[in-house]
């Protein structure tokens, strides 16, 4: 899968130690096999987030990728929320002409995170921790 970042700048404001809204529309595109052509996706203004975390028992891992994986966060977190049916409808741009799976949404984050430049090990960490998480407590839908 082939990710590029259409907007060069993720602009956010933060809104609680955990949270940050984007302000601006933030957009990626993806090449993958699953399509045909080029997939815009577009993360609206106005989406809040939690960008890179993870639960407290893995603090090692957090402080490996805090602030090095925005823009992968940032995508990873919107289309979790797009499956799970956690939008406002007036965040949801539906651009996606299939529904993604929770495991093709976690490649895309590894991929994205090549993209913007994230670290290997800061990489690898944040990859193993969402898909341990797909995996073993949310399942692979």
């Amino acid at each position: 899968m082939k990710v590029t970042f259409k907007t060069g700048l993720l602009k956010f404001e933060q809104l609680g130690p955990d949270k940050w809204r984007i302000v601006e529309p933030f957009v990626a595109q993806v090449e993958c096999d699953e399509w045909h052509e080029p997939i815009l996706i577009v993360v609206p203004g106005g989406y809040e987030t939690d960008f890179e975390s993870v639960p407290k028992a893995l603090w090692m891992a957090y402080l490996m990728i805090k602030g090095k994986a925005r823009k992968a966060a940032t995508l990873h977190d919107y289309l979790l929320d797009h499956i799970d049916g956690d939008l406002h409808a007036d965040l949801d741009t539906r651009l996606l002409p299939f529904k993604p799976t929770r495991v093709w949404i976690d490649r895309l984050f590894y991929d994205a995170m090549v993209a913007q430049g994230t670290g290997l090990l800061a990489r690898e960490t944040a990859y193993m921790g969402v898909s341990a998480y797909t995996a073993f407590l949310k399942g692979s839908k």
